[in-house]
């Protein structure tokens, strides 16, 4: 039986290479998925919008830009920047499009 990956744990948030995504799953779990750094402001803003209609608006969803840059996505549409990007808790690191992670 397979078992669902954990992403290694980063000695600090200072490892971290920006922009990425952090797709809130629960209280505590998170998904980060890190975005190409050669796009534009706009592009990556888009890009954080299409994911987050790609998980249908189930998850919220927090664009981190820079240290002390994040750009918070509501599951109802709204967005606000914040200075205080998402840190600790647990980084799953799933795949959406796979749908066999439990036993059938």
């Amino acid at each position: 039986m397979d078992t669902i990956p954990v992403a290694p744990a980063r000695t600090t948030w200072a490892d971290a290479r920006y922009p990425y995504l952090v797709i809130r799953i629960m209280s505590g779990v998170y998904s980060v998925r890190p975005l190409p750094s050669d796009l534009s402001r706009e592009l990556v803003v888009a890009l954080a919008w299409s994911a987050m209609d790609a998980f249908e608006r189930r998850f919220r969803v927090c664009l981190v830009l820079g240290p002390k840059e994040a750009l918070y996505l509501e599951p109802e549409g709204t967005s606000h920047l914040l200075a205080d990007p998402p840190s600790g808790g647990l980084n799953l690191d799933l795949d959406p499009a796979r749908t066999d992670y439990l036993p059938s």
